[in-house]
């Protein structure tokens, strides 16, 4: 486990985000305008099957966003390893709500409770990440 892997699990999650993103959009284009069928031929000499191509695209990206989450389990997974190796329970939260929660500092200092504040709880894991990862 290194700090990169760590991280990835925030960032396949912002990919997954424009994925989803891109298949909201898919689909509202494929509400708003279906195939036109004015019996006229086509100017170009080529015929387009725009609610086709949509579908094919849905499908695409649909094919993605289930091989992103795939791949965010299997980062999950390694994570949950690592937190396995962390004996301090303290820290062991501290690490989660971070990296697989994906909570601000504020937000785990506040979840942490007793006197624990932003700062303490980010140079504390800082401090441990540094010293067991590279």
């Amino acid at each position: 486990m290194t700090k990169r892997d760590l991280k990835q699990i925030y960032y396949i999650k912002k990919e997954i985000e424009v994925y989803e993103d891109e298949l909201r959009e898919l689909r509202y284009k494929s509400l708003v305008k279906g195939q036109q069928l004015t019996g006229m031929p086509t100017g170009s000499g080529t015929t387009s099957d725009q609610v086709g191509r949509l579908a094919v695209d849905i499908a695409e990206t649909t094919k993605i966003i289930e091989g992103k989450i795939i791949e965010l389990r299997k980062k999950e997974m390694q994570v949950y390893d690592f937190l396995a190796t962390i004996e301090d329970s303290w820290m062991r939260q501290i690490v989660y709500l971070r990296n697989v929660n994906l909570l601000s500092w504020n937000k785990i200092a506040s979840k942490m409770g007793g006197n624990n504040n932003e700062g303490n709880v980010k140079v504390a894991y800082h401090r441990y990440i540094n010293s067991r990862l590279k």
